[in-house]
This record gives structure tokens, sequence and C-alpha cells, in this order.
């Protein structure tokens, strides 16, 4: 066999090993997206919408603790990216755009087996876990000179 032929050959091979790629990965994205948008739909069923007032309490007892603020954002609050936990449940993993800031109640247990891409403000403690430990605030959190 001479080279030209060797090459549409190995180019070939390779169309068909990525082809097979592809398809096992778009099965498992299939698979597995039914099963994240079932779990997410449990999860906000048992969340609601965070607000202003809700983030600014726990930073209140974040700082008092001597938490440190990490971000300053000159935009407003994104409240599309923000959820209240008020009851035990098990938070979902997601991963980039997807996932949450989520603000856990005082008292309430939640389960976290894999944490993704989400930053947990726990208000017993005041304390943060994941998003590198994200603290920010936003253009539309004041707060008043003690």
């Amino acid at each position: 066999m001479g080279l030209a032929a060797a090459i549409r050959e190995a180019r070939e091979r390779e169309r068909l090993r990525a082809a097979k790629v592809l398809a096992q990965y778009q099965a498992y994205e299939r698979e597995h997206a039914e099963e994240e948008r079932a779990a997410w739909g449990a999860f906000l069923s048992r969340a609601r919408p965070a607000n202003v007032a809700d983030y600014v309490a726990w930073l209140i007892g974040y700082a008092a603790r001597g938490g440190e603020i990490t971000h300053c954002h000159d935009h407003l609050m994104p409240l599309q990216r923000w959820v209240v936990l008020d009851e035990p449940c098990k938070i979902t993993p997601l991963f980039g755009a997807s996932s949450r800031c989520i603000i856990v109640s005082a008292g309430i247990e939640v389960e976290v087996p894999d944490r993704g891409h989400h930053s947990i403000y726990f208000v017993d403690g005041f304390r943060v876990e994941g998003g590198y430990d994200y603290v920010p605030v936003y253009s539309d959190i004041q707060a008043e000179d003690e």
C-alpha cells in the first residue's frame, strides 16, 4: 500500500472512531439529562427565589464573625442565580452557568454528595462552601453605618 492510501485509511479510521465517541457521548447526555432535570426539579421545589435581603442577612452574620468579602461587582445582584432553602433536601450538583448560589436557612440540614459549582451559604455558622469561597457584594447591597 502506498503512502496516500495509508493516509486515507488512517483518516477514515479516525473519522469512524470520532463518530463512535460522539455517538456515545450524545447517548450519555440524553440518558443523564433527564435524571439531572428531575433531580434539579425536585431541588427547586424545595427552594424559593432569594432576594437581596436574604443575602444581606447572611452577609451581616458572615462579616460579624470576621469573614471577608471576596468580590465587588458594579451590577445588581443576579437574583436568577440565587435561591434559599427553607427545608431539608439533597442539593443536586450543577456546573458552569447552570450552578446557583444557595442560601441554607438556619436549622436546615442539607445533603451535599457533590457540590458541583454551586456556592452554598450556610446561615448556621455563617460560612460558605464552594465557589472558591465566593462572597460578593453587588451595587444594590448597601450597609448602614454602625
